[in-house]
């Protein structure tokens, strides 16, 4: 009733009189949500009046950032809250709305150690957090500048290259000292024509110093048999690009042939390699990096390129034989931390008295099966090896995920794994998601694995699938989910796929989760882990089938009973395999040689697995509920 709206009107009684009655308004309120954008802790939300200053707030923080404010756009817009919390705006937006934090990167210092070279004008520079920069170039007579580095040793990161450029934004969280790395001259690779002429001294000392273009020219690879690259090659972080490989040599890479070698921090991108070769030649070793290596070291290599290799030879005279690789062809030595991303295919077709060969692998192949240790690598493409022949000799297609066999530890391949193989006599097709044969820890497959082996005159052919393993081997905390499968054509047929290994396997605390199939003719077997052997800790789910003429063995953990023993492993397929099936049953059978059954439910539940399964894992398993058992290093 007063136009200082203290008292409200009370609509009782009619008034005695005329009166004037003023509206009273209250303004809105408004939920704010405070984007941190990165930032942790501080005020989440607020609640503003329209027309009135907005409440102060609790600042976020953030690692190595600064904050400024909240402001109405997630990169500039207008500022409502200083760094502080504070504001001096009266809220005016008539709806909800969402502040952006912003944030300073913080700024870092590094002192410059020319380690030897002249002396520079500045020594000191500031660097912001997450951000580019760039530093100077120093000279020291007779050497050249390499990049600037965090220690003497330079067994550290490298954080520019030798133009002063960064490799990356800045992500240390103090001040550094950086110190130069110098390279002689004479070691030193700054050309394509450098690199060219390691071909003079093939046991001398490389480092390569920016990366090079070959210009899309056809690479005559380094090193013969006679005449083997054996020195040491330093990449430094810089990659070799723009090549082509594509006529029919006996050793095809940038090296050909390398023997007691060591190549470092090198990447190979951007190349063609495809070779389609008829009756010149009867053999190719084949990999973007090596041909052929010995007793030769890998570190911190890569290659991102596909690689097709196919030999036809139509003389009964000669018979192809391919060993093809992601990185290197065929090696004996050590890899650690390598890895490729391209799908590698062999081809070999022949009309010969003697066998036709086709090897793929997604990193190396490997001499004799056992010889090369990979840790900490991987592949990541497509693998298939074809092999024809229709004469009187044999034919053979091998498929691995890295290697033809060896020792492999923290290591994985992803894609499928194929084997084609076609002839007249004896006839094999191998695939496994990492290799033939070997010793296996913390590893895993994750693409489906095919094998399939036809003889066109009804002679033996074999077709065997593991998942990780094809032959005998040693497995520990490693997995496979992809599907497994192999199958033969023809009368004389024989069939075998295993989860983890296709044959005789010691396997520990590992499990397979995809369906595994064979069929054949005469003999065909699937075991949800292993063939046989020692299974232990381990469990499998997949659907498992086998289909034969003769003869059957399907088991959910091992196929066969046969020297096998099977120690708290369990299975939990759709389709039930308590029994195997056998035309041939041994005189003793071990105990607890076919696993376990247990619901799918039990072992997605946390509670079952402890009280039934493996009570003293937590060390090695993961258990999650509603979900299958995973390896804690997963």
């Amino acid at each position: 009733v007063d136009d200082e709206l203290s008292t409200p009107y009370e609509f009782i009684t009619m008034p005695a009189e005329d009166i004037i009655l003023y509206a009273k308004w209250c303004p809105n309120t408004y939920l704010i949500i405070l984007d941190k954008q990165e930032g942790i802790n501080g005020t989440d939300f607020i609640t503003v009046t329209f027309n009135q200053l907005i409440p102060e707030i609790e600042i976020p923080s953030r690692l190595n950032y600064t904050f400024i404010g909240y402001f109405d756009d997630s990169n500039e817009g207008n500022l409502y809250y200083d760094s502080n919390g504070i504001s001096s705006i009266k809220w005016d937006i008539d709806n909800d709305f969402i502040l952006y934090a912003q944030w300073q990167p913080n700024t870092y210092h590094i002192t410059l150690d020319v380690n030897g070279g002249d002396e520079l004008e500045i020594i000191e520079y500031e660097i912001l957090y997450d951000e580019l920069y760039q530093l100077p170039v120093p000279t020291y007579q007779t050497k050249i500048f390499a990049g600037w580095y965090a220690d003497l040793i330079y067994e550290s990161k490298k954080y520019t290259n030798r133009f002063g450029e960064s490799v990356d934004v800045w992500k240390e969280n103090n001040d550094i000292v950086l110190y130069a790395r110098w390279i002689d001259e004479s070691k030193a690779i700054l050309t394509v024509q450098d690199l060219k002429d390691i071909v003079y001294d093939m046991t001398g000392e490389y480092y390569l110093l920016n990366d090079l273009d070959l210009n899309n020219q056809e690479w005559m690879p380094i090193g013969y048999d006679n005449n083997p690259f054996s020195g040491f090659f330093d990449g430094m972080g810089n990659e070799i690009y723009n090549f082509r490989l594509t006529t029919h040599r006996y050793y095809v890479g940038l090296f050909g042939y390398a023997k007691d070698a060591t190549i470092q921090n090198l990447g190979l991108r951007s190349y063609v390699f495809n070779i389609t070769n008829v009756d010149n030649g009867s053999y190719i070793n084949a990999g973007p990096l090596i041909g052929y290596a010995r007793n030769t070291t890998l570190t911190n290599c890569y290659a991102t390129g596909n690689v097709y290799v196919s030999l036809t030879t139509t003389s009964t005279n000669m018979s192809p034989s391919l060993m093809v690789g992601g990185l290197v062809g065929v090696m004996t030595g050590t890899v650690l931390n390598c890895y490729s991303t391209g799908n590698v295919t062999a081809v070999a077709s022949g009309r010969s008295v003697a066998s036709s060969a086709a090897t793929a692998t997604g990193l190396v192949g490997a001499i004799n099966h056992d010889n090369v240790f990979i840790s900490n690598s991987y592949a990541t493409g497509d693998i298939s090896a074809t092999a024809q022949n229709y004469w009187t000799g044999g034919t053979v297609a091998y498929a691995y995920g890295l290697a033809s066999g060896g020792e492999f530890s923290n290591s994985f391949t992803t894609g499928t794994i194929s084997t084609i193989a076609t002839g007249s006599y004896y006839v094999e097709a191998n695939s496994a998601g990492l290799a033939r044969n070997g010793k296996v820890t913390n590893s895993y497959a994750t693409g489906n694995i095919t094998s399939f082996a036809k003889s066109i005159n009804n002679n033996m052919c074999v077709a065997i699938s593991g998942g990780l393993l094809i032959h005998s081997g040693n497995v520990d905390n490693s997995f496979t989910t992809g599907m497994i499968t192999s199958s033969t054509q023809g009368s004389q047929g024989i069939s075998r796929s295993g989860g983890i290994v296709a044959s005789n396997g010691i396997v520990t605390n590992s499990y397979s989760t995809g369906n595994i199939s064979a069929s054949s003719s005469v003999y065909a077997s699937a075991g949800g882990i292993a063939y046989n052997g020692t299974v232990t800790n381990s469990f499998s789910v997949g659907d498992l089938s086998a289909t034969a003429g003769t003869e059957v063995n399907v088991g959910s953990i091992v196929a066969s009973d046969y020297n096998s023993i099977v120690i708290n492993s369990y299975f939990a397929n759709s389709q039930t395999y308590n029994v195997r099936h056998y035309s041939y049953q041994p005189s003793t059978q071990p105990t607890n040689s076919l696993g376990i059954s247990a619901a799918i439910s039990d072992l997605q539940s946390e509670d079952w697995i402890k009280a039934y399964l493996w009570i003293d894992g937590a060390e090695i398993w993961e258990f999650i509920e509603n979900q299958y058992p995973l390896i804690k290093w997963q």
